[in-house]
């Protein structure tokens, strides 16, 4: 786990940190970042393009139909949203080192940050449910 702009990261360390441990068996990487001063990763280098900085799960206008992270170009397959939590999800075009499609969810959290999980995507249905149970916990307790 490594962080970037260590001045905002303070504040979000144990939540991430929560996060990683609570939703880590599905999740093959993390980030929570504001794209500023808060950037904390796991298992990423964090690398996005542009388009991905300006997505916002609650305004469809900002949603990009493809996007690059980490080096891989994703896809966006659909947004995905429930009482409290408007999410997009994406699907890698080329695979993994493992030879494995990659999906990834893009979220809210703490209303200021975004929070980005990659995951298998043959794993998908059950990587979603355990990201959005794992969330909706945190939620509650904001």
């Amino acid at each position: 786990m490594s962080s970037q702009g260590d001045d905002g990261n303070a504040e979000y360390l144990d939540i991430f940190e929560s996060l990683v441990e609570d939703i880590g068996e599905c999740a093959l990487s993390m980030q929570l970042t504001n794209f500023d001063d808060v950037n904390l990763l796991n298992g990423t280098a964090g690398k996005c393009s542009q388009s991905f900085v300006n997505a916002e799960p609650h305004d469809e206008k900002t949603w990009p139909k493809d996007i690059e992270y980490d080096g891989k170009k994703y896809i966006f397959m659909r947004p995905v949203s429930d009482d409290s939590q408007a999410s997009l999800i994406f699907i890698s075009v080329d695979s993994d080192d493992r030879g494995r499609k990659r999906g990834m969810l893009l979220t809210q959290f703490c209303e200021i940050l975004k929070l980005i999980i990659t995951f298998d995507y043959q794993n998908a249905n059950n990587a979603t449910a355990k990201i959005f149970k794992v969330l909706e916990n945190y939620t509650s307790e904001e």
